[in-house]
């Protein structure tokens, strides 16, 4: 129905052509300007978020040169938590990994009790 109407309507002539142009190119100038104001702003927090960044790596890194290292009782120590925390990762990757084929498993056997249902039906 719009199609029709824009259709049956006289073409634009004139004033009123130039006028649409106008607005037309109104339009399109308040596009560009949105869309360079969003890349600019965008630009910015991109500078921003690397200068962040740059910020927590040297304030690591003066912090890992600040601190003394490990040694005697405290490195065993730590040495410990680690492999604790190593051997609960361990144990739980096992655990998903026994897990998962448990379901394969038990999907097998339904798989294969559907398969001797369907034969049983067909026979």
């Amino acid at each position: 129905a719009a199609a029709a109407a824009a259709a049956a309507a006289p073409p634009l002539a004139g004033e009123a052509l130039e006028s649409a142009k106008a607005q037309s190119q109104v339009g399109i100038d308040k596009a560009r300007a949105a869309y360079e104001a969003e890349k600019a702003r965008k630009a910015a927090a991109l500078e921003r978020a690397r200068e962040a960044k740059a910020r927590e790596a040297e304030a690591a890194a003066a912090a890992a040169a600040a601190a003394p290292p490990l040694a005697g009782e405290a490195l065993e120590s730590a040495k410990a938590q680690s492999q604790v925390g190593i051997d609960k990762a361990r144990a739980a990757y096992e655990a998903e990994k026994a897990r998962k084929a448990a379901a394969l498993e038990r999907a097998r056997e339904a798989k294969a009790r559907e398969a001797e249902a369907a034969a049983a039906a067909a026979a």
